[in-house]
């Protein structure tokens, strides 16, 4: 048996996947995630298991070591103590906290499904980031909050890509939003663009046009890309 070798930084045996940062404390794979996407993917963590939002806030203080972070969320758990939800709250986070993710927050608080929905905002990245595959996680996790709303996949995939994406990524996903137009379905229109969607993103697009559900497979999709898997690489054709 093999242990974890904390002064090398890096683990050994199966968990070679863990590395240790410079205090000593295990980094996982969703070390990946932006400083959003950790904090997102940690409450929703919390809430799952019936802690209040409060009372996770706490926990948290303790754990996201970005600058000004602990701070801001004694500041938001102050404003959640005299009646603010979650969404308001949530402005107190310093950058490069995606502020665009405020409004999916309010509305998930307004339906009831906080609980159910808030770790696919774990997806988005940090203010300002430009990777691509942070992009098109970005991308999924939104397509997936507008199917829910009843919303087609072609119009999800439409609003769900920014101005400021990048030229090639854009361009991937328009000709996949129009893939019903052209008789082809969405795995084989992806497979126009392999800079952009790996096989692994393909393969699972093409189970979720056999057996339905697509709201999750964007969802599942998005989660995996903003962890670092299946990566677009838009320098190839």
């Amino acid at each position: 048996m093999k242990f974890l070798n904390f002064e090398r930084g890096r683990a050994e045996g199966p968990e070679a996947e863990l590395v240790a940062d410079s205090s000593g404390r295990i980094q996982s794979p969703d070390m990946a995630l932006g400083h959003g996407g950790r904090f997102f993917a940690q409450l929703a963590f919390f809430l799952r298991r019936h802690i209040t939002i409060r009372e996770a806030l706490e926990l948290l203080e303790g754990e996201l070591s970005a600058p000004g972070w602990a701070e801001a969320l004694r500041r938001i758990g102050g404003r959640i103590d005299r009646g603010e939800t979650l969404g308001s709250a949530l402005a107190e986070l310093p950058p490069p906290f995606p502020r665009a993710v405020l409004p999916f927050v309010e509305a998930m608080e307004s339906e009831g499904l906080l609980v159910e929905e808030l770790e696919v905002l774990a997806a988005w990245p940090d203010e300002g980031t430009s990777d691509p595959t942070a992009l098109l996680a970005r991308i999924f996790a939104h397509v997936s909050i507008l199917l829910r709303g009843r919303q087609t996949i072609s119009e999800a995939l439409r609003r769900a890509t920014a101005p400021g994406d990048p030229e090639p990524l854009k361009s991937a996903l328009r000709a996949v939003s129009k893939a019903s137009i052209l008789d082809q379905s969405l795995a084989e229109a992806m497979g126009e663009s392999p800079g952009v969607f790996s096989p692994a993103v393909r393969r699972m697009v093409l189970q979720m046009e056999r057996n339905g559900d697509a709201a999750t497979t964007f969802r599942d999709l998005g989660l995996a890309l903003a962890r670092g898997w299946f990566p677009a690489d838009t320098r190839r054709p």
